[in-house]
């Protein structure tokens, strides 16, 4: 998964004519940000989210002070956050299908 991840990512770069992932590539992204977030490998995070993103906490919001982390230096500061406040921290996805019409997960 990890060379389909790779290719996706490199097809998402600006100036490739290409923006749209296959249900397939946004599987492979989303288990290797599961295995970042669960590593709490922010080196590993960072490649696989816009610069401009937003991470939406949740029911976690209310531990963490905010309802969102934003843009790459927000995405660090999850990840210190989760260091900080957990022994260990994995994330799994249980069952993953893939279908023309997308990919489901379910945890």
């Amino acid at each position: 998964m990890t060379a389909l991840a790779d290719r996706a990512l490199a097809n998402l770069r600006p100036g490739t004519g290409r923006n749209r992932l296959t249900p397939t590539e946004k599987l492979a992204l989303t288990r290797r940000s599961y295995a970042a977030v669960s590593g709490l490998d922010i080196e590993a995070l960072i490649p696989l989210y816009d610069s401009e993103c937003e991470w939406r906490n949740g029911p976690m919001g209310a531990a963490f002070g905010t309802d969102a982390f934003r843009g790459h230096d927000g995405l660090g500061e999850l990840i210190s956050e989760l260091a900080a406040g957990f022994e260990s921290f994995t994330v799994a996805i249980d069952e993953a299908r893939v279908s023309p019409e997308g990919a489901l997960l379910t945890r």
